[in-house]
């Protein structure tokens, strides 16, 4: 027979309340994040792409 201990028992604990925040902000901010970084990306290549056109015709 086992004797109850003077301690509750949390079901999850620190680390699982932790790891579920972190789990739970990936999953809300991933989305928003892309779309910048998408937007940021597209930016530049239009940009890098872009900018030698521009050059040319000044040169010319």
């Amino acid at each position: 027979m086992t004797t109850p201990s003077s301690r509750p028992s949390r079901p999850w604990g620190t680390l699982g309340t932790g790891a579920a925040a972190l789990a739970a902000c990936a999953v809300c901010c991933a989305g928003p994040l892309l779309a910048v970084l998408g937007g940021i990306g597209i930016t530049s290549a239009i940009g890098a792409l872009w900018m030698p056109v521009l050059d040319r015709r000044a040169a010319a």
